[in-house]
């Protein structure tokens, strides 16, 4: 490919001829693995069983693994492997590659690594010199400073990572699959983006690629990581979805970031990937994890996916800088690995965790096994922005939006983005009482007539219980949120002029004078429609509510949340969405409930239809069509999956999907009225403006 195509003929033959050092170096760095492999060589010392098969996904296990080994270390023992890492390695291939006798005596870890211990059953007798090389270490176990615990942690973690041949050879394949030369010694970015089953996790939230691909366009911007010109940085990219690689290539390969270029690689539509993506082994009411997922593979696939979630460690670890999030136990590995072998030293930057404010819940989490807080990984939150993807990026300049009122939109921003204009304040907060969607119409139905008199809009107060919270204070900031209110909880704000305010005054005033130039004209347009027709003047309301409800990225990575959880996110199909009105709206608005079946008739009447049939996914055999039901209540999707899921009309085949249960807080009896609190009312409004978005789609 293009980015190939900078290597010199030279260089390619030359780089070629030799294997990446790193796997016959792999841990050269520390001073405490040869520590734990002096007495792990001690075959006359007694070793402590250390079970293989505690704990969820793969990174988990080698976690829990390296904290009890650690306790064996310190209580003056070797350690022994026993067991399997569940369905990573209780497969038919492990027991093919270690031979019956030791998989069902001993267990599967060396399937992929290194034995633990070289010793043969039972006590060896050991040379004299190993066993004063293991003396010395056991009393260095003995005495360890907090400090010190974490790095042996993490150095276990290293010799536990410590890579057989087989496994070697598989990581030299996936080398050249994803296009990665390690002998060309160009910077390596590293992102891991959890998505899939990281959604059961109530304290987590996705992140969208924009935010991975942010944090590295700044590190590239301030690290000074490329020297010279146009130099290239290769980013690699591990994840459990394949969306996400083709989404940050989007991001980051148009641009540059000083003299930074950027080549994105990653694994493209892996095993793990295409099942997550496509919900295999999954059902209506019950989502597996990966670890559960792993269980229900079989033979070579399951063993293939295993070798991928261990190759992205490798990679991440290699990695001169890495974002990720510390709910993730596959970028703590790869931290603690790095910690452990002290990778390019010179030319490295500490990780960033996305979601650095959950140090102290994910410390809380693994602290009662051994496992050290993840400040010893060296985290660091995302440094302050000041180099925004959006002024680079087509990608991110594209997802500000289009649509029929583009033009509109445009007019809009154009006029919000004039901070010497007259501004109308716009109250967010009534009718009090009101439900979400209509505070949102209310607003903007201000918000437009401020428009049409050529000011400018600046939001103010709360959307009642649903922004009005700790939560949403949090969000925004104390002070933003005591003086303006909630609206930036959940939108972008509605104007760029406090940005203005913080930047210096001459770069201030250069911007002001070109965005009033834009804005006049962009006003004048907005005042002409004042004129016009009712319809042209609901076409204004139309576009001032898209402007309003362009999303936070937090916002967004709430949707896909749910996107992924209700499965309409599973590639291109129709999307059919019914919206049906429950019991809380006949009761709190006198709205009149209708029977099921009426709806399921259109459904079943559209798909039946000539604007079906010769539509291009209509063409030919049925195919999938989500049903996504929109209601105030669980019943309503219950009830048309009852009529419509697995059946068919025209060229659709019927599945039905929504919100419910645990995922649909605003189904509760106090979720649609805003009366619930804080983490809850805001997961109730999230669940609101999710269904808007699927309705709008």
């Amino acid at each position: 490919d293009d980015a190939r195509a900078d290597v010199d003929v030279e260089d390619e033959a030359a780089t070629t001829a030799t294997l990446p050092s790193i796997f016959e170096h792999w841990a050269s760095g520390s001073e405490w693995l040869p520590r734990i492999a002096a007495v792990q060589g001690d075959c006359a010392l007694e070793a402590e069983d250390v079970p293989l098969n505690p704990g969820g996904g793969f990174a988990s296990k080698l976690q829990l693994v390296a904290a009890k080994a650690m306790k064996a270390l310190k209580k003056g023992h070797a350690f022994r492997l026993v067991g399997h890492f569940a369905g990573y390695t209780a497969i038919k291939p492990c027991e093919q590659v270690l031979g019956s006798t030791i998989y069902k005596k001993k267990g599967s870890y060396a399937c992929f690594f290194k034995p633990e211990r070289d010793c043969e059953e039972g006590h060896g007798k050991g040379e004299a010199s190993d066993q004063e090389a293991s003396k010395a270490a056991r009393t260095r176990f003995q005495s360890l400073s907090k400090a010190e615990e974490a790095a042996l942690y993490h150095a276990l973690e290293a010799y536990l990572f410590r890579l057989n041949d087989d496994t070697i050879e598989q990581f030299r394949a996936r080398q050249t699959r994803v296009g990665f030369d390690e002998n060309r010694n160009l910077p390596l970015a590293g992102i891991h983006a959890r998505r899939g089953d990281k959604v059961v996790d109530a304290y987590n939230r996705y992140y969208t690629s924009k935010e991975y691909a942010q944090a590295i366009f700044t590190w590239a911007k301030q690290a000074s990581q490329c020297s010279g010109h146009d130099a290239l940085c290769t980013v690699y990219v591990a994840s459990d979805s394949a969306v996400v690689l083709g989404e940050i290539k989007g991001y980051l390969e148009p641009v540059s970031a000083g003299t930074c270029r950027f080549r994105v690689i990653g694994n493209d539509r892996s095993i793990t990937q295409t099942a997550m993506d496509t919900h295999q082994f999954d059902h209506v009411d019950e989502i597996q994890g990966m670890a559960g997922k792993m269980q229900l593979m079989k033979g070579e696939e399951a063993k293939e996916a295993t070798i991928d979630i261990l190759f992205d460690i490798f990679m991440l670890s290699r990695a001169n800088f890495f974002v990720g999030t510390l709910t993730s136990q596959i970028g703590r590995i790869a931290a603690g690995l790095k910690n452990a072998v002290n990778y390019a030293p010179a030319a490295g930057s500490p990780p960033v965790a996305l979601d650095y404010t959950n140090w102290r819940s994910v410390e809380g989490m693994g602290g009662g096994d051994g496992i050290p807080t993840p400040l010893a990984e060296k985290w660091v939150p995302q440094p302050k922005n000041d180099f925004s993807l959006d002024d680079a990026s087509p990608a991110a300049a594209a997802a500000l939006g289009t649509g029929a009122d583009a033009d509109a939109v445009a007019a809009i921003r154009a006029v919000q983005a004039d901070c010497g204009r007259a501004v109308e304040d716009v109250d967010i907060s009534t009718p009090a009482g009101a439900e979400f969607a209509e505070l949102i119409r209310q607003a903007a139905w201000r918000a437009t007539g401020a428009l049409r008199k050529g000011k400018r809009v600046s939001f103010r107060g709360h959307f009642g219980g649903y922004s009005k919270s700790n939560v949403c204070k949090d969000t925004v900031g104390k002070a933003v949120f005591d003086s303006q209110g909630s609206f930036a909880c959940y939108f972008l704000p509605e104007s760029p002029c406090q940005a203005d305010a913080e930047r210096s005054a001459a770069a201030s005033a250069s911007a002001s004078a070109s965005a009033a130039a834009t804005a006049e004209s962009a006003a004048e347009r907005l005042r002409s429609w004042a004129g016009e027709p009712e319809g042209a003047a609901a076409r204004l309301l139309g576009a001032v509510e898209a402007w309003m409800l362009r999303p936070t990225e937090e916002t967004k990575a709430e949707f896909m949340k749910r996107d992924w959880i209700a499965r309409i996110a599973e590639g291109p199909r129709p999307l059919i969405v019914v919206q049906m009105a429950g019991a809380k709206a006949a009761t709190s608005s006198g709205v009149a409930s209708r029977p099921t079946e009426e709806y399921a008739q259109a459904v079943r009447a559209w798909a039946s239809s000539p604007a079906a049939a010769d539509a291009p996914w209509g063409k030919g055999i049925a195919r999938k069509c989500v049903v996504f039901v929109v209601s105030d209540g669980d019943e309503a999707l219950v009830a048309m999956r009852k009529l419509l899921e697995g059946k068919e009309a025209g060229p659709c085949h019927f599945t039905v999907t929504g919100l419910q249960g645990h995922w649909a807080h605003h189904h509760t009896k106090e979720g649609w009225p805003g009366k619930l609190h804080n983490q809850d009312g805001r997961w109730a409004a999230l669940d609101i403006l999710f269904d808007i978005d699927v309705l709008a789609r």
